[in-house]
């Protein structure tokens, strides 16, 4: 059997090749750039539609401050680290929160505690993982709603429904339950929502559309409460 290469190829030939590779090439890096753009395009997109709050400064937290004083303020907020998605030690179910875990839903529920829970309604998914979320969150057997795992085209309203005024209203749901209401307001929902981050919109009025303030993850709290002066919290003082 003959073996060939490009040196005993003639040489009109292996221009040829080596102008097919070299186009192949080409094509290969255009398709990455833009791949890359539009990645880069989703982000800006959904920054701009859903604001990140631990890095939107000051203003967006005085008017998160503001609702919430109002009791205007719906909040969705996806259940910690999942067992059945993780190698680490389940705390007990395996359709629960891992160990680990424990320690961010009880820092979340003294995060929620800084902005005042006088004036909230808090409910959990009947799923384990919400379950056990919540009540290392809020030290307490929270109430449970299907609708909150089970969340279909009448999420929105069941939210609404929910929703009592003057009443924030705090809901440990799931991932698909927090996209389904981004794309129900008709905002980017590729990305999913991680461990434990909140999802805040303010809803003064159950007749109205919700208004998307914004999205905080579970470890952004302190940036986000670091702009907010204790002062306006009369009976409550952040975490240290």
């Amino acid at each position: 059997m003959v073996k060939l290469s490009l040196t005993s190829l003639p040489e009109k030939r292996v221009n040829i090749l080596r102008s097919i590779s070299q186009k192949r090439y080409e094509l290969l890096l255009f398709a990455a750039s833009i791949y890359a753009t539009a990645l880069a395009a989703q982000e800006i997109l959904h920054e701009r539609s859903i604001p990140d709050l631990a890095r939107a400064g000051s203003e967006s937290s005085e008017i998160l401050l503001k609702h919430w004083k109002q009791g205007n303020v719906v909040v969705l907020v996806r259940h910690v680290e999942r067992c059945d998605h993780s190698d680490a030690p389940c705390l007990n179910d395996a359709n629960g929160i891992t160990e680990r875990a424990v320690e961010v839903a009880q820092r979340l529920g003294s995060d929620f505690k800084s902005m005042g829970l006088e004036e909230t309604d808090i409910y959990s998914s009947s799923l384990t993982r919400a379950v056990q979320t919540s009540a290392y969150m809020f030290n307490a057997d929270v109430p449970r709603l299907d609708w909150l795992f089970d969340c279909k085209e009448g999420f929105r309203n069941q939210i609404a429904q929910q929703k009592r005024a003057h009443r924030n209203l705090i809901l440990v749901t799931h991932s698909e339950c927090m996209n389904r209401l981004e794309e129900s307001l008709e905002l980017p929902s590729y990305r999913t929502p991680k461990y434990g981050a909140s999802l805040f919109l303010k809803l003064a009025d159950p007749q109205m559309e919700p208004e998307m303030v914004g999205i905080l993850n579970a470890s952004d709290w302190s940036d986000l409460l670091s702009e907010l002066d204790g002062r306006r919290f009369p009976t409550h003082s952040f975490r240290q």
